[in-house]
């Protein structure tokens, strides 16, 4: 991969170059803040594998740090190298423990992997928002335990690389200032000081730390535990990450897509992303919805989904419930974000849903506050709510009048006898057995037991359409694409050939 800056705006620009490796001057370090793109030319095979590969880094960081966060960095990073290992990772496994110098072949080879993919990685995920933060997060986590497993010479190195004049104490100065040392520097016993490599820093640097009075300070210079020039260095890492992220345009991100051989891997790192992000089991795209409402959705997610899209208008406890429900059927936080914006700024500008409404759609991914994973309501939950005038959650075979049901229903084209079955159910207060009667009725099938949760209704509703396309598949033979559509009344497969795209309708 060769990598130039266009003069007028020093974006970078990407293209393959199918050849051998050519290390640079850039590879002199094992850990880098990514500041100047690669000018040495990597084999497209080898794009790939390290693209891909560092994919399933940040997977495993993203996945396996929440889980040991109240432990120390050498707990964190422990924790990732068995799953590094575990994966086959062995490049990534070898950097997360780098001292930080030496250049062996192997190890430039390595650097390359790095490099390539952090810039290709870039580069994708600076498209949107949300994928830029998605990104930075990760990397961040990354920069932070391979830059605590530097060594002191490591972290020299690395200074003097980038021209940060931040200068370890000797032993013979930390023994004269072991007092001062101990009662200024926060949450560190005599043992901890006298094993930690202290820094020398221009005061103007750590004004954070300065503030929280955390460190000791002496002649214009404030001297920083190794565990704080971390922090320092992580800091200057996120910002400059983000810099970058946002000066890449769109017309960079075109050109390189616009490479057929970039396709398949710019692809997969799109799905990549939106499979990371979701806790469902398939990937639904916002375009999807409207189709998937008719013929999956429970009856309560159908109405919310008709009323938001014909009054482009939801109250919390409506946008709670529905967008828990569309987070637990495969919908990513991005394409969440979509249909939340697509409708509300109908009515409202873009800035009052940034400032009003974004955060909780974010909150509901555990991507704001605690960052807890909301799960979506069950029917427990959805039938004890308390509905008041203008809602248009619930369940509606509880909370709707009779009359607005039964109209409901035949708008859906429900039989006058099912239609009956389902009323009586609701009027001795049987509500699931009266939504199980109807998830019966439009998909001809049995259930097993009572739908207890709209979105185990969806995922049985997924279940049987597949099965069906699978038969269809078998029917008609594979040669061509089956799209199957289920209507209100019938089921119906389409047919399309590969060769002509014409179509054939072909009833059951």
């Amino acid at each position: 991969m060769s990598v130039s800056r266009d003069k007028r705006k020093g974006l970078p620009k990407i293209s393959i170059v199918n050849d051998r490796c050519r290390a640079t001057a850039e590879l002199s370090r094992d850990l880098q803040l990514y500041a100047i793109p690669p000018s040495f030319i990597v084999p497209l095979a080898e794009v790939y594998r390290s693209v891909t590969e560092r994919l399933e880094v940040l997977r495993i960081l993203q996945h396996t740090l929440p889980k040991v966060l109240a432990k120390n960095v050498e707990d964190q990073k422990s924790a990732v190298l068995q799953q590094l290992q575990k994966q086959g990772l062995v490049t990534y496994a070898k950097l997360l423990v780098s001292c930080g110098h030496g250049e062996t072949g192997v190890i430039i080879k390595e650097r390359i992997a790095d490099y390539v993919s952090h810039f290709f990685l870039r580069l994708i995920y600076s498209q949107s928002e949300e994928w830029r933060h998605w990104f930075l997060n990760r990397e961040l986590e990354l920069f932070r335990l391979r830059f605590h497993s530097l060594s002191a010479e490591g972290v020299t190195n690395f200074l003097e690389e980038y021209g940060l004049w931040f200068t370890p104490i000797s032993d013979e100065e930390k023994k004269s200032m072991m007092h001062n040392l101990l009662t200024s520097t926060a949450n560190m016993s005599q043992a901890d000081v006298a094993t930690t490599t202290f820094f020398k820093v221009p005061y103007i640097d750590v004004l954070d730390l300065i503030s929280d009075r955390k460190v000791y300070m002496s002649g214009g210079y404030a001297f920083i535990p190794f565990k704080d020039i971390t922090s320092v260095f992580c800091t200057l890492f996120k910002n400059h990450l983000c810099r970058a992220l946002e000066e890449l345009s769109v017309s960079d991100v075109d050109e390189v897509k616009s490479d057929e051989r970039f396709q398949p891997l710019i692809s997969h790192a799109e799905w990549f992303l939106h499979k990371t992000n979701n806790s469902g089991e398939t990937v639904v795209a916002e375009e999807d919805l409207d189709a998937l409402s008719q013929v999956s959705f429970p009856p309560c997610m159908r109405q919310l989904h008709e009323s938001i899209r014909k009054t482009h208008h939801a109250k919390h406890g409506a946008r709670l419930q529905y967008g828990l429900f569309l987070k637990g059927i495969g919908l990513p936080l991005e394409e969440s974000i979509k249909f939340w914006k697509t409708e509300l700024t109908k009515i409202m500008t873009r800035e009052k849903f940034q400032k009003e409404y974004l955060y909780s759609i974010r909150h509901n991914y555990g991507q704001e506050g605690r960052r807890v994973s909301y799960t979506p309501y069950s029917c427990a939950k959805i039938l004890s709510e308390t509905i008041g005038i203008g809602d248009c959650h619930g369940c509606p075979f509880k909370h709707n009048s009779a009359q607005i049901l039964k109209n409901r229903f035949e708008s859906y084209g429900i039989p006058p006898s099912d239609l009956q079955i389902i009323m009586n159910l609701v009027f001795e207060g049987q509500y699931q057995l009266a939504c199980s009667k109807y998830f019966e009725i439009i998909h001809s099938s049995a259930l097993e037991k009572v739908i207890c949760d709209p979105n185990e209704f969806f995922k049985q509703s997924q279940k049987i359409r597949c099965n069906y396309e699978e038969k269809m598949k078998e029917n008609y033979g594979r040669n061509g694409n089956i799209k199957c559509v289920k209507t209100d009344k019938d089921l119906v497969a389409v047919t399309i050939s590969e060769s002509d795209n014409s179509e054939g309708d072909n009833s059951k």
